[in-house]
């Protein structure tokens, strides 16, 4: 709650100190690229695997862009749109830096970028999963934890009118993911041959220890910019 009234109070506070006559058009040999601060938000991520508020800032010189969003999800938000009746204690935070570069003159709105982002996920469980120690196990109850950081290229357009910029962009990176079981109550090993034989596939990318995976990123940006 801390963490969503503070982003609230941000996007409440940083137009009234930065609504000034800054310019954010500027000449650059033969074209006109903008630049300074704005806020965004991305309204879609909340309805994803994961869901979650998704706020941050962008700092622009001419070519040169500084991002930074942050994420947090609970149950509360998780059941506005997706599963009202699954309470699990969902927990989800992140953090998304970024730098990208405006390629020049014609397509001066499209750019290339670099996101590095952390997220940490957790819920609680109850079930069976695989275990580095112990092999197959099953748990009464747990607090199943995801920590993914990633490294991800991606490609994406930023358009402004007036003081609103709309931004896509779409990229396919590498995820380091580990997952961990935290505070296991009733914790017994199970033999091999004991969870049916589709438990595998559906529960591979869930069990205990860590992997790389491949991540696909997308989605779309609005925000409003302040350096006008």
């Amino acid at each position: 709650m801390r963490f969503i009234l503070t982003l609230l109070l941000l996007f409440v506070v940083l137009p009234g100190l930065w609504a000034q006559d800054i310019p954010i058009e500027q000449e650059s040999g033969t074209e006109t690229v903008f630049q300074g601060f704005g806020i965004h938000l991305m309204p879609f991520s909340i309805a994803t695997r994961y869901p979650r508020l998704r706020l941050g800032m962008q700092y622009k010189l001419e070519r040169f862009s500084l991002v930074l969003d942050a994420e947090y999800g609970n149950d509360g938000i998780r059941n506005v749109i997706l599963q009202p009746d699954k309470n699990d204690d969902y927990r989800f935070v992140g953090i998304r830096p970024e730098i990208r570069y405006s390629l020049p003159k014609l397509v001066r709105e499209l750019y290339v970028g670099m996101e590095l982002p952390y997220t940490r996920t957790s819920q609680q469980f109850s079930g069976g999963y695989y275990s580095e120690e112990l092999g197959p196990v099953s748990v009464s109850s747990a607090r199943r934890q995801r920590n993914r950081f990633s490294i991800i290229p991606k490609i994406g357009a930023q358009f402004l009118e007036g003081r609103f910029t709309v931004d896509a962009y779409m990229g396919a990176g590498l995820a380091l993911v580990e997952w961990t079981y935290l505070d296991r109550e009733d914790l017994r090993s199970v033999p091999v041959g004991f969870f049916n034989e589709n438990f595998a596939f559906f529960n591979e990318d869930r069990d205990e220890g860590r992997r790389s995976a491949l991540e696909l990123s997308g989605g779309f940006r609005f925000g409003f910019w302040l350096s006008r």
